[in-house]
């Protein structure tokens, strides 16, 4: 079980990058607190459990890191585009320490 929950620990710092600073950190915890249930338990399931897609397809995962993976990259893609744009990337100087 803690084996599993490390993987639902590590799915959402994978997808932060994705919108770092486009929301807020409640927006954050709106997005990512229903990721581990509605969407990482049914891709494990249908991705690498028996009759699995990727399993049929000759996958062999032994950790589970091939469904991370995906579903962390498809979340962070699907997360951008849902967002759009950062507000004044390319035409405002970036003022923050971080930056320079």
């Amino acid at each position: 079980m803690i084996y599993q929950l490390m993987f639902a620990i590590i799915t959402p710092a994978l997808i932060t990058g994705a919108f770092a600073e486009r929301i807020k950190f409640s927006g954050f915890l709106v997005f990512t607190l229903p990721l581990g249930n509605l969407h990482l338990r049914p891709a494990r399931a249908l991705g690498l459990g028996v009759g699995g897609w990727l399993r049929n397809a000759g996958a062999l995962d032994f950790a589970g890191g091939t469904v991370v993976h995906i579903s962390s990259g498809v979340s962070a893609l699907a997360a951008a585009l849902v967002i759009g744009k950062r507000r004044g990337f390319g035409s405002e100087p970036c003022r923050r320490t971080i930056c320079r």
